[in-house]
């Protein structure tokens, strides 16, 4: 049951974040900061938010222009849930997507040079 719970609070939030993201963050025009994933404690005191940003090169700007705006995300979630208590956000880096990029790069190359060593 409290599995059930959390995975509906989960994507509340992810809900809820992502429409604050494009609503009340103020990130470059060229930078795209997406919500990937949403992991709320079964206790539903802390949220951690898991965020990809492209491009890669800007993570480091886009992360730190959100923890700077974190206050006010979390005021206007704590507005739009109907729960007590609402749980702290915590904003994390996503790198799996580009852990995926380079593995599928590291697969691309391999493949490649498998073709050229059959042609030979």
């Amino acid at each position: 049951m409290t599995i059930l719970r959390t995975e509906k609070i989960s994507e509340r939030i992810r809900e809820v974040l992502g429409k604050l993201f494009v609503s009340e963050t103020h990130l470059k025009a060229s930078v795209l900061a997406t919500i990937t994933r949403v992991h709320v404690t079964t206790n539903l005191k802390s949220a951690r938010v898991f965020v990809s940003v492209f491009p890669e090169s800007e993570t480091e700007y886009c992360m730190k222009s959100l923890s700077s705006e974190l206050y006010k995300l979390q005021k206007t979630l704590h507005t739009q849930l109907r729960m007590r208590p609402v749980p702290r956000i915590i904003l994390e880096q996503d790198s799996s997507e580009s852990s995926a990029q380079k593995i599928e790069d590291a697969l691309a190359i391999l493949k490649q040079e498998r073709s050229s060593g059959k042609s030979l």
